[in-house]
């Protein structure tokens, strides 16, 4: 597994990085350069996706599966040793280790379960690639986009795996907190509808204490596919799948 960051030039990341690399790994910080733009028009995520959709690209897939983080998380020194530990019982799927905060994951979260299984429900301010969806994911994205800057990369991924019927797990309780949840340089509000944009779980739990084969056998499923597909080309632009 490699990690990697996906940091702006407005986050100073050294203290964040020097952190992980004191914890024994090595990490590669990616610093996206351009202006944030703060109003909604067609080049305000141009830099983040060039950051995102390169660091993909180039992933050497023989050294495992590709960790992107944000460069605003919160997380215990246990962080990266719980990741690895659950991975081993994975499927070959993206895996996401960030849990916001709504009804859908509080009713996850009071299930008892620990994995949910989704199309387009899933956070990504970490998550651990894997190289078959990567591929498909990027190919896609190359025929369909064509308003490459207008969206952020998390609504390509929805919009993909909507589209492909392709899904993410996401792991419950959060293994991470959204610590600048408050502080976007993309000008987004610190909530996102009722919600803020944090982690109402991030608490410590003990990740070898659960049976990760069987809750990824019976994950907690949310599987609509309700998404609008926006900024692609004109036979899938405004449809409700």
């Amino acid at each position: 597994m490699e990690i990697r960051i996906l940091n702006h030039i407005d986050r100073n990341c050294d203290k964040y990085s020097n952190r992980i690399r004191g914890l024994g790994e090595t990490v590669h910080v990616h610093t996206d350069n351009t202006y944030y733009m703060k109003k909604r028009d067609d080049y305000r995520y141009t830099g983040l996706n060039d950051n995102f959709f390169g660091l993909l690209k180039a992933h050497d897939w023989d050294k495992g599966r590709l960790l992107l983080m944000h460069d605003d998380l919160e997380f215990e020194d246990t962080l990266f040793k719980d990741i690895r530990h659950i991975l081993q019982y994975a499927p070959d799927n993206p895996i996401a280790f960030f849990t916001p905060t709504n009804n859908l994951f509080k009713k996850v979260y009071e299930s008892g379960k620990h994995v949910i299984k989704s199309y387009q429900d899933i956070w990504v301010p970490i998550v651990a690639y894997n190289k078959s969806y990567v591929d498909k994911f990027i190919a896609w994205c190359e025929n369909n986009i064509i308003q490459y800057g207008k969206y952020s990369e998390d609504t390509w991924i929805w919009e993909f795996n909507v589209f492909m019927k392709e899904c993410w797990y996401g792991i419950c309780p959060s293994l991470t907190q959204h610590d600048g949840y408050d502080r976007s340089l993309h000008g987004n509000p610190a909530k996102c509808g009722i919600n803020y944009r944090n982690s109402f779980c991030y608490e410590s739990f003990d990740v070898s204490k659960i049976d990760w084969e069987k809750e990824f056998n019976d994950p907690y499923k949310s599987m609509g596919t309700s998404i609008k597909l926006e900024g692609l080309k004109q036979n899938y632009e405004r449809k409700t799948i």
